[in-house]
């Protein structure tokens, strides 16, 4: 049952996650200062281990589309290969996410975290990060796994118990500002539909995601799962004049040329953190639109390596990043 006094307050937070959790022990911790949230850590013991526990509770700000401001949401597997990722709609509108992870989770390293996050269709938004061993980075084991089941860190972060916290978050400000856009390029279906278009019809395609400007695609010739990913982008002359040279790619496996109407074309290879090998493609245009095009010997350039080499030779790369599918409609 939660504590009397000041709603959302961290002593009624931490009261109310204790009523939730199963019994064991539990030690309150300074909240991190967050404008706009309303938090608490805990680290609760019992006898299967030692997790550390923040919560964030908040509101969205209204003008801004939700996908670009709530965390529930799983992430395409090009941008965090090791996640295991679920997003559900539950009754009323309401979502929740849960992800197990690391702390870093595009190299799989650092501590497990588990994670609950829900958005209720009238903006509020609630997260539990549980971190097995202890606090964020202050466990000796990264591989202590979460004492609190992900299923049971769901139906914590899901109970009616945190109406009262919740519903006294005021509303922020609506945000009247235009967004900070990036640079234009090709809406998302083109996106799509020319990288579709573009590679080798054998083989086969998943995890396609696209958006303005960008698309990416696992595409898996029989032999290991290989990224391809495309940013094409317009009015990016001013921005690039003096980049497109492979001193700035900082690696001495590239090779630059000029084609007769005045394109720059940049190819080159180098390797992640994790060890992929990355092949990229980089052209500009004369009019500034540019186009470039990066693969992976594995399904993300973080992830684990599925195969000896990138499955498309980098003239290839140069005929995709070159086709005239990424230019602006006449």
């Amino acid at each position: 049952m939660a504590a009397s006094g000041p709603p959302g307050a961290p002593h009624e937070l931490i009261e109310t996650l204790k009523g939730l959790l199963p019994p064991g022990r539990i030690s309150g911790e300074p909240a991190p200062d967050m404008p706009g949230y309303r938090t608490a850590e805990i680290t609760y013991t019992d006898s299967r281990g030692t997790s550390g526990i923040r919560l964030w509770l908040r509101r969205l700000t209204p003008g801004i589309p939700r996908d670009q401001q709530a965390r529930g949401q799983c992430l395409p597997i090009e941008d965090r290969p090791y996640d295991v990722c679920r997003t559900t709609t539950l009754p009323g509108g309401s979502t929740l996410t849960t992800i197990q992870s690391r702390v870093r989770p595009t190299v799989n390293t650092g501590q497990r975290v588990w994670s609950a996050i829900l958005d209720t269709k009238d903006g509020a938004e609630l997260i539990i990060e549980e971190y097995g061993g202890g606090p964020e980075d202050r466990s000796p084991n990264n591989e202590a796994i979460p004492v609190v089941p992900i299923d049971q860190l769901a139906s914590i972060a899901t109970s009616p118990a945190w109406r009262r916290a919740l519903g006294s978050i005021p509303t922020p400000a609506p945000e009247t500002r235009h967004p900070v856009s990036p640079v234009a390029g090709p809406p998302a279906n083109r996106m799509r539909s020319a990288l579709l278009a573009l590679l080798p019809k054998s083989g086969t395609l998943s995890d396609l995601n696209a958006g303005t400007s960008s698309a990416e695609v696992v595409y898996d010739d029989g032999h290991g799962k290989n990224e391809v990913a495309v940013t094409a982008q317009y009015n990016m002359g001013a921005m690039l004049h003096n980049d497109m040279t492979c001193a700035a790619r900082h690696t001495t496996s590239c090779t630059a040329h000029q084609l007769p109407d005045g394109t720059e074309v940049l190819a080159y290879k180098t390797r992640s953190d994790s060890g992929t090998s990355v092949w990229t493609v980089d052209t500009l245009h004369p009019d500034g639109r540019r186009v470039s095009v990066t693969e992976a010997n594995s399904y993300s350039p973080d992830g684990p390596i599925t195969r000896p080499h990138p499955a498309l030779p980098l003239p290839q790369l140069t005929s995709i990043a070159l086709s005239p599918q990424w230019a602006p409609h006449p």
